[in-house]
């Protein structure tokens, strides 16, 4: 579990989603900037720690697709807050629980998880979704040097040495292809 045992390329990034306030996202820009990471640390709780790396640390240009179901998550979390009243928690997280606090990687994977099995999908990592992106961005011919910045690797080796899959024009670009 990364949360509990340090941080490594190969963990899910759902830390950084987890972080992620809405002054962390700009609905005019169409993008969300990574600033830092939640994490569980034994003896502390929940804990916000910088992202993993200086490279981590950007600003993703988001498909339209992003942006409207993040509209409507934010309406969803309004009337959430309505719904609970005094037991809110005004955290101004993203992603929270359903009385406003923010959640942890257990929560996100267990919610995943229940996701992948009501689809009847084979079971699968959260961090695959990192690698289904990351190959799919490149079978439309996004640049690799794009692709890293995207998904915050500080080498483009690591995007193409790691995550090796079909590859090969700029950052808004992808975004519109993510749509498609």
């Amino acid at each position: 579990r990364s949360a509990l045992h340090g941080r490594t390329c190969n963990r899910p990034r759902s830390g950084e989603c987890s972080a992620l306030l809405w002054p962390d996202v700009d609905f005019d820009k169409r993008t969300v900037t990574v600033r830092r990471t939640l994490q569980r640390k034994k003896g502390e709780g929940l804990v916000l720690l910088p992202p993993k790396s200086a490279k981590s640390r950007r600003t993703i240009e988001l498909p339209a697709c992003c942006v409207t179901v993040l509209k409507a998550h934010r309406e969803r979390q309004k009337q959430e807050g309505q719904l609970a009243g005094s037991r809110w928690v005004e955290s101004n997280y993203v992603f929270t629980s359903t009385i406003g606090t923010p959640i942890d990687d257990r929560k996100i994977l267990k919610e995943f998880n229940a996701l992948v099995k009501a689809a009847k999908l084979p079971k699968q990592r959260f961090h695959d979704l990192r690698h289904a992106c990351i190959s799919l961005l490149g079978a439309q011919e996004v640049p690799d040097k794009v692709i890293a910045d995207i998904v915050g690797h500080s080498d483009v080796r690591l995007t193409q040495n790691v995550y090796q899959h079909v590859y090969q024009p700029a950052r808004l670009d992808a975004a519109e292809k993510m749509d498609t």
